[in-house]
């Protein structure tokens, strides 16, 4: 099975699609079209798009030229999950705040947010989960032997153990799709994008350090998108 089966899927919100690059032949090119997502401002590293090795390669060198950065600001959709995991533990290692920008989805917030120091969520900021290497599909892989899908488990499952998060965060609401949602979805008619959990539930999974940044923050209840729901801590 090829690696790239492993990317989370992508989410596409009215309102906010992240419009990727598209692939070009010369070199120079590709490597502007790096910096152009991934930046430094006022000692914040900025991320946008998709999570991918090369940027992360582009991300790594900008702080180390950079003194006094202390946070990354990220707004995605997901990514590979590879490339996720090794941001991610790259963000433990130098003890990085994460802020979310607009949406954090998929492989962002199993692995970049829940990695930060402090966890910043701002007044419409949009943390979506669904799914990971314990959903059934890839389960079955892994028990079938399947060598990517047993080296995905194998770094999530210590990824998980390090931050002290119980990897059910990330899979809870797969069985927990509202009738409704499902029926609309079978029918073509509602794309199921993803699912959040109140703050209370994100803090009973172990994920700690959860700042607020603004009034209040409401996730998936502040938004009136389809095809996303509020999901229980199980």
């Amino acid at each position: 099975m090829k690696r790239k089966s492993f990317i989370l899927s992508r989410f596409f919100l009215l309102g906010f699609v992240f419009v990727l690059c598209s692939c070009v032949s010369q070199k120079p090119h590709f490597e502007k079209a790096l910096e152009s997502e991934v930046y430094t401002s006022v000692n914040i590293l900025f991320y946008e798009g998709e999570i991918t090795q090369g940027k992360n390669e582009v991300l790594f060198k900008l702080f180390n030229s950079n003194d006094n950065i202390g946070m990354l600001e990220i707004n995605s959709e997901g990514g590979d999950v590879f490339a996720s995991m090794e941001l991610g533990n790259w963000i433990i290692a130098n003890n990085l705040d994460v802020k979310i920008g607009a949406l954090c989805a998929s492989s962002c917030a199993n692995y970049i947010f829940t990695a930060g120091n402090k966890k910043i969520l701002q007044e419409h900021s949009l943390l979506l989960w669904h799914g990971s290497s314990f959903q059934e599909g890839i389960s079955s892989l892994v028990n079938s032997g399947d060598e990517f899908a047993n080296k995905w488990r194998s770094q999530e499952v210590e990824f998980f153990e390090k931050i002290g998060v119980e990897h059910r965060i990330s899979i809870c609401g797969l069985s927990q799709v509202p009738i409704g949602m499902t029926i609309l979805h079978n029918l073509n008619i509602v794309n199921l994008k993803g699912y959040d959990y109140s703050l209370k539930d994100m803090r009973s999974f172990g994920i700690d350090n959860i700042v607020i940044s603004g009034v209040n923050w409401l996730g998936t209840m502040n938004h009136s998108f389809k095809g996303v729901f509020r999901a229980s801590y199980c």
